[in-house]
């Protein structure tokens, strides 16, 4: 078996941890690589944000991704065990396969740039003025001339982020759908969070962009002076293991849901 090993830099813990976890592996005769496509599996060694960035880096090669926290929620990443490597070995995890959502996003000068997430792409004002928008999705009009600070157009398994403290709903990382948040909304008050199908195509125009400037963010890569953006499933995929024992829906409720007693 092999393994490329993703640790965080800046994570103590994880550092720390890296050195251990190579000699055991070692001791099993499982190979480390340097390169994703000579992977059998690839180990991150962090949070929910390094995680998503290794993901962005490594997509292409479709490995699945198996997470080891040591972060603060690690809604991605599995919890530290002693018996991690025979787990590892044993193959027992289980793998759950993702969409990315494309953004092609044309800002002012008439450039596009076209992007992915696998998390969330949301639209914020940039200066102190609330941002006006007009929403699209299938080309039926659902929001029209909202004002407020922005919007969240979020993944299933990115639903627990920007969107659940938005307001948005929970939606189960297992079912195929896309989330859309307003954000701090008070033109018209009834735009309330909405779950379309995952084929749907969104599309989000900025009303009086010069006056109004948005800045638009998907994962971990941000535009300024955004005047539109068309947003839909991507041909691209992932895949993230679970370690035997875990579910999605263990997580939602003990790392999201469950309120903590500490």
């Amino acid at each position: 078996m092999k393994v490329l090993i993703l640790t965080d830099e800046l994570n103590k813990k994880a550092l720390s941890f890296k050195e251990n976890l190579l000699s055991l592996l070692e001791e099993r005769r499982v190979k480390t690589v340097s390169r994703a496509k000579l992977a059998d599996l690839i180990l991150v060694l962090g949070g929910d944000g390094w995680m998503i960035r290794c993901i962005h880096r490594h997509y292409k090669a479709f490995k699945p991704f198996l997470g080891i926290n040591f972060g603060y929620k690690g809604f991605f990443m599995n919890d530290l065990r002693d018996e991690l490597v025979d787990l590892i070995i044993g193959g027992k995890y289980n793998l759950f396969t993702f969409p990315f959502l494309e953004t092609a996003s044309e800002v002012r000068g008439g450039r596009v740039f076209k992007t992915l997430a696998l998390n969330d792409i949301y639209f914020n004002r940039s200066t102190r003025q609330s941002c006006r928008l007009n929403v699209k999705v299938d080309d039926i009009v659902v929001a029209e001339k909202i004002q407020g600070d922005g919007l969240v157009v979020c993944t299933s398994l990115g639903s627990t982020g920007y969107n659940l403290a938005a307001g948005g709903s929970s939606v189960h990382p297992e079912i195929s759908a896309i989330g859309l948040t307003p954000l701090a909304i008070h033109t018209p008050v009834q735009f309330k969070p909405m779950v379309f199908p995952l084929d749907s195509k969104i599309l989000v125009e900025v009303l009086e962009p010069k006056k109004r400037r948005v800045q638009l963010a998907a994962d971990i890569i941000e535009y300024k002076n955004v005047l539109r953006a068309e947003i839909k499933k991507s041909e691209f995929s992932f895949r993230l293991a679970l370690l035997e024992g875990e579910s999605f829906t263990k997580r939602i409720i003990e790392k999201i849901m469950r309120v903590s007693e500490n």
